[in-house]
């Protein structure tokens, strides 16, 4: 993206840099079916749910556990890294639990990476989470080890929000959230790599990357939790799926 760009010429004056951003193949990562009825609300709503259903399964048979996929459903997914940010999601893990567990507005909590095996510090990172999930999380909350392109397609299919929590100036582009925006999977979101290309206003949620962790908490108490459970005469969260169609049309 432009501002990884000015980074880069910042941090390393001396070089000559051409900047170049990723992209990834639609086709690939957009599910057929979810095309077919984008402009049906009612029948994309059903779809959507279809595929939560079916990576609810997926994640059972690769982990041993379930959890119900009509919660909203929140997943980080990518390689971890100390930039990437995964902690902090779980920096105050009381306030998380009490934001997660309403009744009644339960939240699912799906975490999927792999570290570096030289990178002892990400390892740390995965490992302070698991134990977090293990205790005072447990039953909200999933990590799902190997993740693949087998994994990364399902998940990108299947969750109702994709969490990406980089610090500023580090994410060069950020292809696991574009997947998943092809998806209409809402995005929340630092502003780097592409995210920060994108007008965000009746789409996602931007967080503030000097407070990222209060971000995440306030956005989930205050838009995120209450606008995904209020529903219309039909069972459909109407301005929800408003941002979600509005995502595959930006994709």
């Amino acid at each position: 993206s432009q501002l990884h760009f000015e980074f880069c010429k910042k941090r390393w004056p001396n070089h000559n840099w051409v900047g170049i951003t990723n992209g990834v193949h639609m086709p690939s990562w957009q599910a057929s079916d979810l095309a077919e009825v984008s402009g049906n609300q009612l029948e994309f709503w059903k779809r959507h749910q279809k595929h939560k259903k079916d990576v609810m399964q997926y994640v059972q048979q690769r982990t041993g556990y379930g959890y119900d996929s009509e919660r909203l459903v929140i997943t980080w997914a990518r390689r971890v890294a100390g930039y990437k940010r995964l902690s902090a999601l779980f920096e105050d893990v009381i306030r998380l639990k009490k934001i997660i567990s309403e009744s009644g507005k339960e939240v699912q909590i799906l975490i999927a990476g792999k570290a570096h095996i030289y990178d002892p510090g990400a390892k740390n990172e995965i490992e302070k989470v698991i134990h977090a999930m293990q205790h005072e999380l447990s039953g909200y909350a999933l990590f799902i080890p190997n993740l693949d392109i087998e994994l990364e397609t399902q998940l990108t299919r299947g969750s109702d929000i994709w969490l990406n929590t980089p610090e500023i100036g580090y994410e060069a582009s950020g292809t696991s959230g574009m997947k998943a925006l092809s998806n209409g999977i809402l995005q929340c979101t630092v502003a780097d790599g592409w995210a920060h290309e994108v007008d965000w206003s009746d789409l996602g949620w931007v967080l503030d990357s000097d407070h990222v962790s209060e971000s995440i908490y306030s956005h989930l108490e205050k838009s995120i939790i209450p606008e995904y459970y209020y529903r219309n005469e039909s069972g459909i969260p109407e301005t929800w799926m408003n941002r979600m169609q509005k995502s595959i049309a930006l994709s």
